[in-house]
């Protein structure tokens, strides 16, 4: 079984990122409204920030504007860090297909401080515009960095930390075009937008090729990455709203599922070709409720995002075990006079939790694979952050113009795994490694109103 550790270092080349937000690889929103309010919207109108949240409310504007257009952008600053303790691995040292008695088996972790990333700072560009076609109909338009991420564990000062992350480095950008449109009939509205994506993927990582018995061979250690792979997806947002007493409002959205194919990203075998990566955007569907007193807004949603019906994320060949999630969002704004204060709290339980896999019972395939998937969530993918807490403001210098602004808190975020075997006597631990994630961001935007 301990040779079966040895195929881990592969997992190292599938992908690393540091997640860009509190829900999986996404932001918990996009636009300052929105963010500052926890990343609420789906039941409650905000502005250009409803275009990703819930077209539906697009018909609703606040003053009776014909025009909305905001202009802005993200700063993303995540502190992530990694340390992997443990990870046997056997060495074919004379390189003749098999790992033999007497030839090395090493410990590619032993890591005794955390690493790192050096990749900690992110822009993410937001604009949005709105118009008002008759009493009822309302166009938009938004182009939205949902996501935007990476890792870099390139020449770190720790050798014995070079080799146990195997320098990864890479760069994930998802950009999402919207068209959009909301209709209201009375107290019901509907809306839908059409989703036009655009993905970039970048990998780097030093792997190893591997014998059938699992065992590495050290001169075949190298950089596998291929440069910067992208792909064009398309997908769809609808949204249906109603209220009630005028200052009620319930909401409902669904987001369908966008595929991406990344083709010759990476060698993942090491047999010289570069291969592709299909990676889908998984579906979303939610509800929430909102309030609006005048000077007091509040908002409460409930999101569902399907991360395990997702290829690359919990479905398909290769796919790295993530589990749906529940994601609950708050949200308050108060008014006073030209100023809007904002804040908000959003808590989604981590795709990948803290486990210790072990074998027997789990069969020596299901026992690599689990470790592999492992090494890739932690190392190269530690999207483990849960909660977030948000405030910001909107001022009107004018009629016509205001500046919004909003500040993420997501605090540090920790998971570890471990695995274990019994070759007789007793569960040694073979591999065990740990991930840390901690994040600021900040949004700005100037919005004209007209």
């Amino acid at each position: 079984m301990k040779k079966a550790v040895g195929a881990v270092v592969l997992a190292s080349a599938v992908f690393s990122t540091a997640a860009l937000a509190t829900n999986g690889d996404n932001l918990i929103c996009s636009g300052p409204i929105c963010r500052a309010m926890g990343g609420a919207g789906i039941g409650l109108p905000m502005e250009t920030d409803s275009i990703y949240k819930n077209p539906a409310w697009l018909a609703e504007y606040s003053d009776g504007e014909t025009l909305i257009a905001s202009f802005g952008g993200t700063l993303f600053l995540p502190t992530v860090k990694a340390k992997i303790d443990t990870m046997m691995m056997n060495v074919d040292a004379n390189e003749n297909g098999t790992y033999e008695p007497g030839e090395p088996m090493i410990n590619a972790g032993g890591m005794t401080n955390y690493a790192k990333s050096k990749a900690d700072t992110f822009a993410v560009p937001e604009i949005g515009v709105l118009y008002r076609s008759g009493r009822n109909l309302t166009f938009g338009i938004a182009a939205f960095g949902i996501s935007g991420m990476g890792v870099d564990y390139r020449n770190l000062d720790d050798p014995i930390a070079n080799q146990a992350l195997s320098q990864m480095n890479t760069l994930f950008q998802f950009f999402r075009f919207m068209p959009s449109v909301g209709y209201k009939a009375g107290n019901f509205y509907i809306g839908g937008s059409v989703h036009l994506a655009y993905g970039l993927l970048s990998i780097g990582a030093i792997t190893c090729a591997t014998n059938p018995d699992g065992s590495i061979r050290p001169s075949t250690c190298s950089q596998s990455g291929s440069g910067a792979s992208t792909d064009l997806g398309a997908g769809y947002d609808i949204g249906i709203g109603y209220k009630l007493f005028d200052m009620v409002y319930i909401g409902a959205n669904y987001q369908s599922p966008i595929e991406m194919k990344y083709n010759r990203v990476f060698d993942f075998n090491k047999d010289g070709v570069y291969d592709d990566l299909k990676l889908e955007q998984p579906a979303e569907y939610g509800i929430g409720i909102g309030a609006d007193f005048g000077n007091v807004r509040l908002v409460a949603d409930y999101k569902k995002i399907k991360w395990s019906e997702a290829y690359g994320y919990g479905k398909g060949t290769v796919n790295f075990g993530w589990k749906d999630q529940d994601v609950y969002a708050l949200g308050a704004e108060f008014t006073f006079g030209r100023l809007k204060l904002r804040f908000g709290y959003n808590n989604g339980e981590s795709p990948i939790p803290d486990a210790v896999y072990q074998s027997p019972p789990m069969t020596p395939t299901q026992f690599m694979g689990a470790v592999q998937t492992s090494y890739f969530n932690l190392v190269g993918f530690p999207a483990i952050t849960e909660e977030a807490y948000t405030t910001g403001f909107s001022y009107n210098f004018s009629k016509h113009f205001t500046v919004d602004f909003a500040y993420t808190y997501i605090p540090e975020a920790t998971v570890t795994q471990e695995a274990q075997m019994d070759p007789g006597g007793g569960y040694m631990t073979v591999y065990k490694a740990t991930a840390k994630n901690q994040q600021d961001v900040i949004t700005a935007a100037l919005t004209y109103k007209y």
